[in-house]
């Protein structure tokens, strides 16, 4: 990635925004990207960790492998998530984590974030309040998830992905990557089959579209929600850009 690309996308992240403001200039002066495909490792476990990261755009599921080959589910990391193992005296990290979606994510190494960190004490209390907020955001997100029967649950996952990764389209918002039941199954932690049908269900409705590709088209975010979950999710500031 050009290092003109690296530097739009550090201007666009919210979360270099929310830090001192003379840190983040030199944390930016210093990023590095780097875009993922679905399926493609971010990192494994017991790679060197970064000293700060964070995920511009896409999802990536993080999870514990086992040495039977299996997986445990950690979490899903949607955009502006943010790691700094490394700052935190982490060599290496805990759990592999792969795209779910096509990402992008951008990555600080340690030796700059830790001179960065001993030039600007404010910088830790910067990051620690941001992932504290962070992880609030997670619970009540899940929460509300996961508390939902599985076709309310898909309804909600799409909207969240058509607002915070669709493009705007004729018609409506354009998932314009391929969305598959398996990448639902794992944020919804249900099984393929059990996506398939609630999918299957939404598209009867035309509140989904699907388009060439295995892309989806959302024709009305509010409409997708239903008058029930829609009041809910505005309620809570589930999506707060759905009002």
């Amino acid at each position: 990635m050009t290092d003109a690309r690296v530097q739009t996308l550090v201007q666009e992240s919210k979360f270099l925004s929310s830090l001192p403001r003379e840190a983040a200039e030199k944390l930016a002066a210093a990023a590095r990207a780097r875009v993922l495909r679905p399926g493609e490792y971010a990192a494994r476990a017991g790679d060197p960790a970064f000293g700060l990261a964070w995920l511009h755009s896409g999802l990536v599921f993080i999870f514990f492998e086992m040495s039977d080959g299996s997986r445990v589910p950690y979490l899903v990391a949607w955009p502006s998530s943010v790691s700094f193992d490394g700052l935190l005296g982490e060599g290496q990290f805990p759990a592999s984590s792969t795209a779910l979606t096509p990402a992008t994510f951008v990555w600080i190494t340690r030796e700059v974030a830790e001179e960065v960190a001993g030039q600007h004490p404010d910088l830790m209390n910067a990051l620690f309040d941001y992932a504290v907020r962070q992880g609030e955001l997670r619970a009540i997100w899940l929460g509300r998830l996961f508390s939902l029967p599985l076709r309310s649950r898909v309804r909600l996952l799409l909207a969240r992905m058509a607002v915070e990764m669709g493009q705007p389209g004729e018609g409506g918002r354009i998932l314009d990557f391929p969305v598959s039941h398996r990448t639902l199954a794992i944020i919804a932690q249900v099984s393929r089959d059990e996506v398939g049908r609630a999918v299957r269900e939404l598209l009867a409705e035309e509140v989904i579209e699907r388009i060439e590709g295995r892309r989806f088209l959302v024709p009305d975010l509010r409409r997708l929600l239903g008058p029930s979950l829609l009041e809910s999710t505005v309620a809570a500031g589930l999506i707060p850009e759905i009002r």
